[in-house]
């Protein structure tokens, strides 16, 4: 839908109106496929159980086919755990994370952050509790 408009304003008191203030022009067009874009892409991500001491469980979902990284950070801010990297295809998705490290050591209770990037772009920080 393509269309243009004109406004004005024009003030009341009473009977007695004022003046039209300056026109403004507003010019509507359609939208656009491209906008898409801005739908996250990510919804829904849910870690359970959190608190956890054996295996946290990341559940979310996309909504479109998209490169997915998601890494676990101590309080330091220093990566332990790379969990996902990879091309993912849209719907459910799902990680699991035992508490270990890279070399596969049991990292001490404590909270740590999962950070998760949808096609480059960082999604909100989600802190997990760590318990042994």
């Amino acid at each position: 839908m393509n269309d243009t408009l004109t406004y004005y304003v024009v003030a009341l008191y009473g009977f007695v109106e004022s003046a039209a203030s300056n026109t403004v022009t507003v010019i509507v067009s359609g939208v656009d496929n491209a906008d898409e874009t801005l739908i996250p892409a990510a919804l829904n991500l849910t870690i359970s159980p959190n608190p956890f001491s054996d295996i946290a469980v990341v559940r979310y979902n996309l909504s479109k086919t998209a490169k997915v990284t998601m890494q676990i950070y101590n309080l330091k801010g220093q990566l332990v755990k790379t969990l996902v990297n990879d091309n993912q295809s849209k719907g459910e998705q799902l990680a699991v994370w035992e508490g270990c490290d890279e070399a596969g050591r049991h990292l001490a209770s404590g909270i740590y952050f999962l950070r998760l990037n949808i096609d480059g772009k960082p999604e909100k920080p989600h802190r997990l509790v760590l318990l042994k």
